[in-house]
């Protein structure tokens, strides 16, 4: 490919905007782009296809053509349009916590990319998920989600389906350590030259300043930024400098139960990401 992919990626509320911001600062990156949505929705529909349901689907391809080798050519195509509408940089950042179940398809369908994902304290992801249900319900959008009804264990059952994809496909085949890398959020957030540096090197793309300038105003960013709904996903600080002012903020979010129910159902990423006795 005439560009390294890099998919930054995490459970929704994790710090991937601020993971996403820090990378675009690259000289190797092009600018910011809309969340990559559309791709991921395109792997949903493949992973229901390429499991148990695909006699439904071999019938509408070619002979010597399959859906994996179509899916991999939309994806390309897709990939492709985007780094020319970003001036041709020499890595493609794109960003979308919608791709983290599907981290092990994306890792087979394209072999040259490479992942950062971006790990939060589940107690602070899970009330950044409540704030926003806030925001919702006061916009009166977004009725009926697991966010809106402050379904604790239904909130950590999305935390653990967005890290335990890549951390078993890691187990399973080892190989693909290098391509896939875990950055902290509260490191990212006290000290993002220090929670880099390595993964600068990593990646390989040269240091950027880790100054994010306002927001790129693409209208795809514009539109989402003002939209009804996807508004309600924007906090006073994104987009902005690293800040680690939201570190901790559970401990006046939640409830002693609710924190004791997230850390009994995600005790495992919790001791696996180094959260274990961390409050704040």
């Amino acid at each position: 490919m005439p560009y390294t992919p890099i998919v930054v990626t995490g459970c929704m509320r994790s710090g991937t905007s601020l993971l996403y911001s820090l990378l675009c600062t690259s000289p190797d990156a092009g600018p910011p782009m809309a969340p990559a949505r559309y791709i991921s929705d395109s792997l949903t529909l493949y992973r229901r296809y390429v499991g148990v349901d695909r006699p439904f689907a071999d019938d509408y391809f070619s002979p010597g053509d399959d859906i994996t080798a179509a899916t991999r050519r939309f994806i390309r195509d897709r990939m492709d349009a985007a780094w020319e509408n970003c001036g041709r940089p020499s890595a493609l950042v794109m960003r979308s916590v919608d791709l983290a179940p599907v981290v092990p398809l994306l890792a087979d369908l394209l072999p040259d990319a490479r992942f950062v994902v971006s790990v939060r304290d589940p107690r602070d992801t899970i009330t950044s998920m409540v704030k926003v249900a806030r925001k919702q319900r006061l916009l009166r959008v977004g009725k009926g989600s697991a966010v809106i009804s402050r379904d604790i264990s239904s909130l950590c059952k999305a935390y653990n389906g967005a890290y335990l994809p890549a951390l078993r496909l890691l187990r399973r085949r080892s190989e693909l350590g290098p391509r896939i890398r875990f950055v902290r959020y509260e490191d990212a957030a006290r000290n993002p030259a220090s929670a880099l540096a390595q993964l600068w090197q990593d990646i390989e793309l040269r240091e950027g300043s880790l100054a994010p300038a306002s927001l790129n105003r693409r209208p795809s960013l514009l539109q989402i930024a003002t939209h009804r709904y996807w508004r309600s996903y924007i906090t006073e600080l994104h987009n902005g400098p690293a800040s680690a002012e939201s570190i901790g903020s559970h401990n006046a979010v939640l409830s002693k139960e609710e924190v004791a129910r997230i850390e009994r159902r995600c005790r495992l990423l919790l001791r696996h990401f180094g959260y274990v006795g961390r409050s704040g």
